[in-house]
């Protein structure tokens, strides 16, 4: 059964076995850990643009690792298109990919990070998609 989430301006559908951690410091986020270690994370910046957002995290991604591989495209979230970043890089022997993009919601910038080892996030794709999904659909019954 799916658990709730309601904070930080947004509220997302999580499934039960997941770990959730806030970190409620100048950077207000959260995240949810699967029970494989991927995790999706939602940071809320109301300072930034949404392309900064990305930016920054980007950023820090290549200061924190060695030989990072990026690449962009499209996806679609409850009707709404997102260019996506992508991230791959070796962590202990790992392939790790992180997924990163943004959306405005309620005057905030808003930036997701799916990141986990690579086999993990493709076999968890269908359950972030949903969160997701869970995500804006209650964002649209909120601002409609």
């Amino acid at each position: 059964m799916p658990l709730h989430y309601n904070g930080l301006g947004v509220s997302v559908m999580y499934p039960d076995g997941w770990k959730i951690e806030e970190d409620g410091t100048e950077e207000n986020s959260v995240s949810f850990e699967s029970p494989l270690g991927a995790f999706l994370t939602i940071t809320r910046y109301p300072e930034l643009n949404f392309s900064d957002a990305v930016e920054k995290a980007y950023q820090v991604m290549l200061a924190e690792y060695d030989e990072v591989e990026s690449e962009e495209f499209s996806r679609t979230i409850a009707d709404r298109e997102f260019n996506v970043t992508a991230l791959r890089f070796v962590y202990l022997d790992f392939l790790i990919v992180a997924e990163l993009f943004s959306f405005l919601l309620g005057g905030s910038t808003y930036l997701v990070q799916v990141q986990g080892e690579d086999r993990d996030v493709e076999k968890l794709q269908p359950v972030f998609q949903a969160m997701l999904t869970s995500l804006f659909q209650k964002a649209e019954s909120l601002t409609s």
